[in-house]
């Protein structure tokens, strides 16, 4: 099994869950909205558990190598800190939103 692959996957169908989540609620379709959230929510912690699986069970916590030098190798790290950094702070965001709506507090979870 090629887990990287499958964690891209994860993270495309992810993507459009959100995307297809927010048009539902844009379009007045609140229940739409919760299941499509619910579904996204538990395909990105499928992809986190896979994520963590990779890196600590196949790589063994070695870092992965990225081989090219140059604007290649700058463009990548600028890359990989940057997502690393807002994947970190985002999950605390979701959690809290998720919170939000369970207690149906619609205003703040806006």
């Amino acid at each position: 099994m090629h887990l990287p692959a499958v964690n891209a996957t994860l993270n495309g169908i992810a993507a459009v869950l959100l995307v297809l989540g927010w048009r539902a609620i844009r379009r007045g379709e609140r229940e739409r909205h919760e299941h499509l959230m619910k579904a996204a929510f538990a395909v990105s912690t499928a992809f986190l558990a896979c994520y963590l699986y990779y890196h600590f069970a196949v790589a063994r916590g070695q870092p992965t190598r990225f081989h090219r030098t140059g604007a290649a190798r700058s463009a990548y790290l600028v890359l990989l800190v940057t997502h690393t950094v807002l994947a970190t702070v985002n999950l605390p965001l979701v959690l809290r939103t998720l919170w939000l709506a369970h207690r149906e507090d619609w205003a703040r979870h806006r």
